[in-house]
Order: C-alpha cells, then structure tokens, then sequence
C-alpha cells in the first residue's frame, strides 16, 4: 500500500512539473501576438482594390526569390511589388516592392504587410488562384 502511495505522490510531482512548465511556455508566447489592426483588405493580381481613404492598391506580381530586407539582412521567400496611387491626384503610381512583416506608408497612414500567396496557375483551372497580398492598416 505505501508502495502505491509513493508511486502516485511521484506521479503527482511529476505531473505538476508538465503542467508548470506548460503553462510558462504559453506566457512567454504571449509577446508575439498578431497586432491589432485598424483595417484588413487584400489585392489580387490583375485587379485594382480601392480603399475608402481615396488610395488604390494594385498587386503587380507575387514570385519566391532572394532579397535584402530593409535591415539589410538577405533572405529567401516571398517577395511581392504592389503599385500604390491616389485616385484624382495625377500623380503616378509608385512601385513598392514588399515581403511579408514589412511596414510601409501611403499617405500619412501606415500598412503592414500580413501574407503573401504566390499564383498557382498562368491557366484558370479549378483550384488555382491568381497571386495575393493580405495588408492591414496599423494604429
């Protein structure tokens, strides 16, 4: 009987270290949260997506290649160049090429880019999809 008991006790023990640890681990998560953003929109390539603060975004091409990054770190993955006027401004469109996690402005707002989808497909078939971007305005 005092056998049994010990071996509980020690599973007990044990048992609480796990959990201890687990729940640790999911605090010091916490700090990586996705932030809140004021509004979401994606583009699509090929098409022109309006937003409500007189700015159109056009998504000129979505492709997988190398890149330096804005601290100058050179990375591979998904790279995208968007195109970014203001409607009745004649102004010219201004190319911006952009990856995911990277932070630009138009206007005085500032944007971050949330994902990146390459195109599947130069043919439209059922189950591709053309390239996309996912932004989000930030705070």
């Amino acid at each position: 009987m005092r056998r049994v008991a010990r071996w509980l006790s020690w599973l007990l023990v044990i048992g609480s270290v796990f959990v201890a640890g687990g729940v640790l681990a999911g605090c010091a998560g916490l700090g990586g949260q996705e932030p809140a953003y004021v509004t979401k929109f994606s583009a699509t390539e090929g098409r022109v997506t309006r937003l409500d603060n007189g700015w159109s975004v056009g998504l000129e091409w979505v492709s997988f290649q190398r890149f330096t990054d804005d601290e100058g770190r050179t990375r591979i993955g998904l790279l995208a160049r968007i195109s970014v006027f203001q409607r009745g401004s004649g102004v010219h469109a201004e190319s911006i090429t952009i990856y995911k996690g990277k932070v630009f402005t138009m206007g005085d707002r500032r944007y971050q880019v949330i994902r990146l989808e390459p195109n599947t497909s130069f043919r439209m078939m059922p189950g591709t999809r053309n390239g996309s971007v996912g932004i989000g305005e930030l705070p």
